[in-house]
């Protein structure tokens, strides 16, 4: 407990020092802390950037999604199976369901060969 007390001073020394001198408070301090509080700090740096790059994909992937909803072209997203001689139909948008007139959970996950056949398109 006292060496975490001391730590805790150097550090608050430390901020101190550079924001006094420097005049850029935490510029430096990322390289100090670790070695200080044994990664901890590391962990937390981690953590926030880890939270920041979820942040990040869900608002890519939100705005994809809308462009997918909302183009006015038939779009439809296939995974290639039986290595890759045939496809499996992922999601087709609004526009694909609107063009032929089919049930779009009816035609997701079958296979582009099913579809294909010309019952669906």
């Amino acid at each position: 407990m006292f060496l975490f007390i001391i730590g805790v001073l150097v550090v608050a020394l430390i901020i101190f020092l550079q924001d006094f001198l420097y005049g850029q408070g935490y510029k430096y301090i990322s390289f100090i802390l670790p070695t200080l509080l044994g990664g901890i700090t590391i962990s937390v740096i981690y953590c926030f950037h880890y939270k920041k790059l979820i942040l990040e994909k869900t608002k890519k992937e939100s705005r994809y999604k809308k462009l997918f909803e909302n183009t006015n072209n038939a779009v439809a997203i296939y995974k290639p199976i039986e290595n890759g001689n045939n496809f499996e139909l992922i999601d087709i948008n609004q526009k694909g369901i609107e063009i032929d007139n089919h049930n779009k959970d009816k035609v997701i996950g079958m296979k582009f060969t099913e579809l294909s056949r010309g019952k669906y398109f």
